[in-house]
């Protein structure tokens, strides 16, 4: 595994952009000089691409639209979209069948726009392009946009999950090595260890900390526990697993921290800014996060603040997470199929995704990318350390569900109980279980 030291030193601003526990995929040409061979359109085509680029964030386009221009012929027309409201104008186009020609799209947009006959299928072009086209992609990625035999979308950056570490705290408390950085972890009983030694109650500081507040974002940081156990959010019939023996140990493990051990602060009372904040004041020595994180720990922590990222921090079972994922989509309603397609590919070159990357701190989840010493160096500790995260696979591939936030916030409400002592943890989650499959029965999935 990799292991890397950050000063926290990027702007608010440009990973407030990042945030979702968002953050971002690979990208998709054989070669960063594929856009200089692309065919050339007709003078007079015109593309829409809809986005969540608002602001100073739109201007990453400009270079790239004109490049794309003179290389091609086509026009590109962008139109920026803020993210909060994203979502909802997206299924309302897909419904009112008026989508714009490329979209960028992430795991609450991609399966409902799928599933509402809004996206088109991708497979065709993709194999038009040669077996190797999709080779270098991240696997996982690659097949959780696939779905009765179509693909929905192009891999381009995502955001991934981490485990944060404190320096200054992991140094108080003698947990780093000869050069000063904090020891990750290497299985669950040493992080209970570390978190007990880290803990103070009577000056509120703890070892770990995890938010419950209710917002779908804040579980997926929970989601960690779960992988490095085995396990998953449903089977292959989209029926509920989150109460498995794998669940309920990884679960069982997490909540324990607060119920058993008062390793960490109530998580019912904590949003994703709210626990960031106490790492960043060095109140909290370890908790997990993405990207989007790390605005507010340059915020609250000064430009000075030091701490680690490590994957996947403890390493009961398996390797792996990848969160935050994006896509580039067509619409099925397309009259310029073609040259949307030449601007997918454009615009997943290396070139394209290396400045994305750079300006974000986003991973790629094309394993050559990953593999460049030149990427990796120019990117910096924190973001080669990100990037490495990115290929790292999990059980498997998230299906094509319509209803992810609602799978979420089931699991969000039953940790909720647990924590709060008023339902034991293999009765929260299987009432959960229970409130999902009744859901998918009323409410197909596919």
């Amino acid at each position: 595994m990799v292991r890397q030291s950050f000063r926290a030193t990027a702007t608010r601003r440009a990973f407030l952009r990042q945030s979702l526990g968002l953050a971002a995929l690979g990208a998709l040409a054989v070669s960063t000089n594929a856009c200089s061979v692309l065919p050339i359109g007709k003078p007079a085509t015109e593309i829409t691409l809809a986005d969540t680029f608002v602001g100073d964030d739109a201007k990453f386009w400009d270079k790239y639209i004109d490049q794309f221009k003179k290389q091609t012929g086509i026009t590109v027309k962008h139109l920026g979209i803020p993210f909060q409201g994203y979502h909802d104008k997206m299924v309302s186009q897909t419904t009112a069948r008026s989508l714009p020609d490329v979209i960028w799209t992430f795991d609450a947009t991609i399966a409902e726009q799928a599933g509402l006959g809004g996206l088109k299928d991708l497979l065709p072009l993709a194999n038009q392009e040669g077996a190797g086209f999709s080779s270098d992609f991240v696997e996982d990625t690659w097949k959780a946009v696939q779905w009765n035999g179509k693909l929905f979308g192009i891999p381009w950056v995502s955001a991934t999950v981490g485990l944060f570490m404190n320096t200054q705290m992991f140094r108080e408390a003698g947990l780093v090595d000869s050069a000063g950085k904090p020891i990750p972890p290497k299985d669950w009983p040493t992080m209970l260890d570390y978190i007990q030694k880290l803990t103070k109650p009577g000056q509120q500081v703890w070892g770990y900390t995890q938010g419950l507040q209710s917002n779908t974002q804040g579980i997926w940081h929970w989601s960690p526990w779960l992988y490095q156990n085995k396990g998953w959010y449903i089977n292959d019939d989209l029926t509920a697993t989150f109460n498995n023996d794998a669940a309920l140990e990884a679960y069982g493990f997490a909540t324990d921290i607060f119920l058993k051990y008062q390793g960490m602060p109530d998580p019912s009372n904590l949003g994703i800014t709210d626990y960031t904040t106490l790492f960043a004041k060095n109140k909290v020595a370890m908790m997990y996060g993405n990207q989007g994180n790390l605005a507010t720990i340059t915020q609250n922590g000064g430009k000075d603040f030091q701490f680690e990222v490590f994957y996947p921090g403890v390493q009961k079972l398996q390797y792996g997470a990848n969160r935050g994922p994006q896509w580039w989509s067509l619409s099925a309603f397309t009259k310029e199929t073609d040259a949307a397609w030449q601007w997918v590919k454009f615009i997943s070159n290396g070139d394209v995704v290396k400045e994305r990357c750079y300006s974000t701190l986003s991973a790629p989840l094309r394993q050559s990318i990953v593999q460049d010493p030149t990427f990796l160096k120019t990117i910096g500790p924190l973001g080669e350390t990100f990037a490495k995260i990115s290929v790292q696979p999990t059980t498997r591939a998230l299906p094509m569900l319509k209803n992810t936030a609602k799978m979420m916030d089931l699991i969000q409400v039953a940790l909720q109980g647990v924590v709060s002592k008023q339902k034991t943890l293999k009765q929260a989650l299987d009432d959960a279980a229970q409130q999902w499959n009744e859901f998918v029965k009323n409410n197909p999935q596919r």
